[in-house]
């Protein structure tokens, strides 16, 4: 059958798709489709349109590693997207800051697909995310499991406050050595060739800003903008914006973390790495749209 449809059919078609299929799922009232892959994950099916329709898979998995096994798991990443068409792997942070991977595949023909070309696309996108659940899972067993949520117990001594002197002991231990500080609220540092700055706001917070000084004349100012607020709308922590000075438009990148209640060292560590790795690659992904080239200085 070759019959084509309108973009605002797609989720009837997507679903008539994925009942012929040995998958578990069910239907959100917004059109989604989550289709079970068992105890270790799920895919999200949904469609988006903007210019043209996009059909996109989300796969994701129960559970998340410890950041000691970055390595291994870039290596099978980037193993896995040599290898295979379906679904692209991807590294990610939770929000305890540990790592999880998820799969993302996606549909377009630049108009409205056919059902045949919807047929031949989801069951291939959908046992692909089933393989690479089943390979990762067994060389990352904690992938397959939820974590679960710890709270302190009640009685134990509550996380230290959060001052200056604690927050520049802990930067040596993600290889930042060297840094100054105004005595009072900031640290300053140089973190791949990028100025950041570790300042203690009134919140309480703790806001680490990174800095791209890239002078720019302020004609360039609603084109800067534009690309920092695509930026804005993608990212899910790290704020990007333009500022003017006497030397022309910079762009500053911040990712706050309220402090009110104390971190600990281990909670800290996290935040530092999350953010730090955050500012930086937003600053290249924002000066590369820009000017093609990047400020960030890669180890």
């Amino acid at each position: 059958m070759m019959i084509e449809f309108e973009s605002t059919s797609l989720e009837r078609h997507l679903r008539a798709i994925v009942r012929e299929l040995d998958f578990s799922y069910w239907a959100l009232p917004s059109g989604e489709l989550v289709i079970s892959h068992g105890q270790e994950g799920s895919t999200l099916v949904f469609v988006s349109q903007a210019d043209d329709a996009i059909v996109h898979l989300h796969t994701t998995l129960r559970g998340a590693v410890d950041l000691g096994e970055a390595a291994a798991l870039s290596r099978f990443i980037t193993t896995w997207n040599a290898d295979c068409l379906y679904p692209t792997a991807v590294l990610d942070y939770d929000e305890a800051g540990s790592l999880v991977l998820s799969g993302q595949s996606h549909f377009t023909t630049g108009s409205a697909p056919t059902h045949d070309q919807l047929a031949a696309f989801v069951p291939a996108a959908l046992n692909g995310a089933e393989v690479l659940i089943s390979i990762v899972t067994r060389e990352f067993p904690a992938l397959a499991q939820e974590p679960e949520l710890l709270l302190v117990p009640d009685g134990t001594a509550a996380p230290p406050v959060f001052t200056l002197d604690f927050l520049a002991a802990a930067l040596p231990q993600i290889g930042i050595d060297r840094f100054h500080s105004d005595g009072e609220i900031c640290l300053f540092a140089l973190v791949n060739s990028i100025a950041c700055t570790f300042t203690l706001d009134s919140g309480p917070s703790l806001i680490i800003t990174g800095r791209w000084d890239l002078n720019a004349d302020e004609d360039e100012f609603t084109r800067l903008f534009l690309i920092c607020n695509d930026w804005n709308l993608a990212s899910h922590g790290a704020t990007a914006y333009c500022r003017s000075t006497d030397d022309g438009i910079h762009v500053h990148v911040d990712v706050p973390t309220l402090t009110g209640a104390g971190l600990n060292q281990g909670q800290l560590l996290r935040v530092l790495s999350h953010s730090l790795d955050a500012v930086l690659h937003a600053i290249d992904d924002i000066a590369r749209k820009f000017c093609g080239s990047s400020p960030v200085k890669w180890a």
